[in-house]
């Protein structure tokens, strides 16, 4: 699908779908529940035991997910170091931005035991991070997103120096959070940058008097019709549902049979004359002088599924015998 379009590629990742499922699982595994266990007078002893089932069935499916993995899953704190760059960067009133090296959408930290993981400076600190989110597909790459990294991609893997041409673009710092060490080529390539965090976690260099860049922002008139034609199509979605809310549920309906002393009985001891349905006068009254309720009617048939003729017309059709 990604050799057809290059859009595809955001399927690839299962994970981002697991929100969606988990409100879904949620709502329908309760209602699921309480269908099940609903019976004429409350739930019965079939009913329960189903209830119960239904809870203990993901503990039975997923048993090593109780209580954080049996104590694998737990919090991973940032080094210091990190924390002593973000302090740097956070007080330095010079503008620019942050590049980050190695250029990878992905890394293996150390310090979260070498788990793989996307690149976590762009949220960790307060300026603009710059870095590579081009995806790679087996031998294919889709190109970045970012306008910026499309555009320091070339001089980044050119090999050459980088301190011109990243003071060029507006950088003001670089960061490695991997590959730390001296042996990475790329530290060499940033001869008169001022080295800041020289550390097992993150290495930082500031470089001197970057250029003032101005971006292009994204053009605003197809940004506010996509906004608005959102907006318009969430509230068309709840438009009958709003309609419809002046108008009150059916009258309950009471059912008058005859006397067991006066009517006929057929087979099995059953009465043999039609029961007389007649709708609550009272509530009926109500539902006539509720305000807006002939305006709200006619909208409701204007825009949503129209009315059955006898419901339009305030009659109940008979019943059948």
């Amino acid at each position: 699908m990604i050799d057809l379009w290059s859009g595809f590629a955001v399927l690839r990742d299962g994970q981002q779908y697991a929100a969606p499922l988990a409100v879904a699982v949620a709502v329908g595994f309760g209602l699921g529940v309480e269908r099940v266990t609903r019976g004429a007078g409350g739930a019965d002893a079939a009913g329960r035991a189903l209830g119960a089932f239904a809870i203990a069935v993901p503990l039975v499916l997923l048993p090593s997910l109780a209580w954080g993995a049996a104590g694998r899953l737990e919090p991973v704190h940032y080094p210091g170091s990190w924390a002593r760059a973000r302090d740097i960067v956070r007080a330095d009133r010079t503008a620019g931005d942050v590049l980050v090296l190695p250029w990878a959408t992905y890394r293996s930290y150390g310090w979260n035991g070498r788990r793989t993981s996307l690149d976590a400076l762009p949220r960790y600190l307060d300026r603009r991070v710059i870095t590579s989110d081009a995806v790679v597909i087996g031998a294919k790459t889709i190109p970045a997103e970012d306008p910026r990294s499309r555009a320091l991609d070339e001089a980044i893997a050119s090999g050459r120096p980088l301190t011109e041409p990243l003071r060029a673009a507006g950088v003001r710092y670089v960061a490695f959070d991997s590959e730390t060490g001296p042996g990475n080529p790329d530290r060499a390539r940033l001869a008169g940058a001022e080295r800041l965090v020289d550390d097992a976690d993150l290495v930082l260099y500031r470089i001197p008097g970057p250029a003032r860049v101005r971006e292009e922002a994204a053009p605003l008139a197809p940004t506010v019709i996509a906004w608005l034609v959102a907006i318009g199509v969430t509230l068309w979605s709840f438009l009958p549902q709003a309609l419809a809310w002046p108008l009150a549920p059916p009258a309950p309906l009471d059912v008058e049979r005859p006397p067991d002393a006066h009517c006929d009985r057929g087979r099995g001891g059953r009465p043999a004359g039609r029961p007389r349905v007649v709708r609550r006068r009272a509530a009926r009254q109500r539902l006539a002088e509720r305000p807006g309720h002939q305006a709200a009617l006619q909208l409701r048939l204007s825009v949503t599924q129209p009315l059955r003729g006898h419901a339009s017309r305030g009659r109940v059709p008979p019943t059948s015998p």
